[in-house]
């Protein structure tokens, strides 16, 4: 348990407009992300698996114009805006 002991979470957030998120996302699905709503987030495009195992997940939601980015995506359930 010792090694979850100083874990570092980055949450970024970008205003992209929809047609920008879709050619983003043609980009990230080409490198191995893929939608993943297992975190409870509806849209969510998770990464692929680093060998850094502190962080099991990251990736990104667009949501109304905006790119949210993840390290670990636990963390956006705190994000009101992405809510339901």
């Amino acid at each position: 348990m010792d090694r979850w002991r100083h874990v570092f979470v980055v949450l970024g957030r970008l205003p992209m407009n929809e047609a920008a998120w879709a050619t983003t996302r043609a980009g990230l699905e080409a490198d191995g992300y893929f939608e993943n709503v297992d975190y409870g987030i509806d849209g969510f495009v998770d990464g692929p698996d680093g060998s850094d195992e502190s962080y099991p997940a990251r990736g990104f939601v667009w949501n109304d114009g905006i790119l949210d980015c993840a390290s670990y995506p636990g963390i956006l359930r705190f994000v009101s805006a992405l809510q339901s």
